[in-house]
């Protein structure tokens, strides 16, 4: 019978899997051959042809692709599936004439992802590989974890794909071969990094150019500090300063502005924390400290930026037993929070800008030493949005994952996925008092 060309052509590309004989003479088989052309017209086509040589007619015009396996055996079957999407090269050549193909017609694209193939066809051991299975049970039943997914790939062939355990210790659900991890701190490298080459293979982004270049204001307001003591909680018994023992500087000050006691808390591990305090006199403005340095510096990690940002108050806001939303954070979005950190938990826009001064304030350190830091590509990030004007993860998609065909990575998967098939990062009681499933945990991040 003839195709659906109607609701087909819509789609891109359209597979069609030939596993009955047909005859180019009869009047039914005609309608599905003219049907086939029609489309492959309007929308790339595959045609794969399983079993004996399939009877296509002749003088078509030659609008559509062709995949002829020899047999129907499952093996057959999955290298035809490979060859479609890239993990194998066809090889051979027609024997005989297909419809408008002639005998020895044939190509051989390179593969554009792994494929898959036994261990023994790229040197590994089926045996070896087997003991696997009693390193990760081993793991699951010392509760190192509650399960986990391990793939084993070389010469761009996946020898071994297996999925372990259950996604928490509740043990509700079963790992899938499908579920999506959090790839954490690999975002620098599978994303911001990645959407940074793709600008300079463009020409839109020079990479010795100096930061300046890519924001339109970067001065900040420096107080100017008289005096400054360091104190740590829980203090030890030699560093234990009384509150009231950073005294007031000596000084003339400007009538009507006095000095200010600023206070700036951290956090030290776990449970200690050290705070600064600080008299400050005045106020001047100039360039953010890191406004000269090139953007090498900062995928490098040579800036000199300091490791983190100080987020310590927006996890420590309430007293055990207060509600979430006592400070910063709303439980819907809004025209006043739309930053959304975990599910039911928006962060108020005035603090993301906050979070921007704290930023743009940041000391730097040595720079001739390498020293990790999230602080780097949240600058890459500003840079790459200003450019593109358009936030990361569009320009990511629509640059990148789109053209490669990768429908699994992303951020914010839970806007595509079925949250089930997103495996909890962690159980985040200390601030958003839930488990976090395809929500980045990390805090600064």
């Amino acid at each position: 019978p003839a195709l659906p060309v109607a609701s087909l052509r819509g789609y891109s590309p359209v597979l069609i899997a030939l596993s009955d004989s047909l005859s180019p003479d009869s009047s039914r088989d005609v309608a599905f051959f003219e049907s086939l052309v029609q489309l492959a017209q309007l929308t790339p086509v595959a045609l794969v042809a399983f079993g004996p040589p399939p009877p296509l007619p002749r003088n078509e015009p030659v609008a559509y692709s062709l995949l002829w396996a020899g047999d129907s055996r499952r093996w057959d079957q999955r290298l035809a599936a490979q060859a479609l999407f890239g993990g194998v090269t066809p090889g051979g050549r027609l024997p005989v004439s297909l419809g408008s193909w002639p005998a020895g017609a044939g190509s051989a694209p390179p593969t554009t992802r792994l494929g898959y193939a036994p261990p023994e066809l790229v040197g590994l051991s089926s045996e070896a590989l087997a003991r696997i299975d009693v390193i990760v049970q081993s793991g699951i039943a010392e509760g190192a974890m509650p399960g986990c997914q391990v793939l084993v790939a070389r010469r761009g062939q996946v020898v071994f794909h297996k999925a372990y355990g259950t996604h928490t210790y509740a043990r509700q659900r079963r790992v899938q071969e499908t579920d999506l991890y959090d790839l954490a701190s690999v975002t620098k490298v599978a994303a911001t990094t990645l959407a940074a080459m793709r600008l300079v293979s463009q020409g839109k982004l020079d990479l010795q150019a100096p930061l300046s270049r890519y924001f339109r204001d970067l001065t900040i307001e420096v107080p100017t500090v008289q005096a400054e003591d360091t104190l740590y909680w829980p203090p030890p018994d030699s560093l234990l300063i009384p509150p009231d023992s950073l005294a007031l500087p000596p000084g003339e000050w400007e009538p009507g502005r006095p000095p200010i006691l600023q206070q700036d808390t951290f956090a030290i591990g776990e449970d200690s924390l050290m705070i600064i305090r600080r008299w400050v006199a005045g106020r001047e403005r100039r360039p953010a400290r890191w406004a000269a340095l090139p953007l090498t510096a900062l995928l490098t990690h040579h800036s000199g930026l300091p490791a983190g940002l100080n987020v310590w108050p927006y996890m420590s806001y309430r007293q055990p037993g207060q509600d979430k939303y006592v400070r910063y954070f709303r439980p819907e979005a809004d025209s006043l929070a739309s930053m959304e950190v975990a599910a039911d938990f928006f962060l108020e826009d005035i603090y993301c800008d906050s979070l921007w001064l704290a930023i743009k304030a940041a000391r730097l350190g040595p720079a001739d030493r390498y020293t990790y830091s999230d602080l780097n590509l949240i600058l890459v990030q500003r840079v790459l949005d200003s450019l593109t004007g358009m936030p990361l993860d569009s320009f990511l998609y629509q640059e990148i994952y789109r053209p490669l065909g990768l429908q699994h990575i992303g951020f914010r998967p839970y806007r595509w996925l079925p949250r089930t098939q997103l495996v909890p990062t962690e159980y985040d009681l200390r601030w958003r008092g839930q488990l976090l499933r395809g929500y980045v945990h990390d805090p600064t991040a």
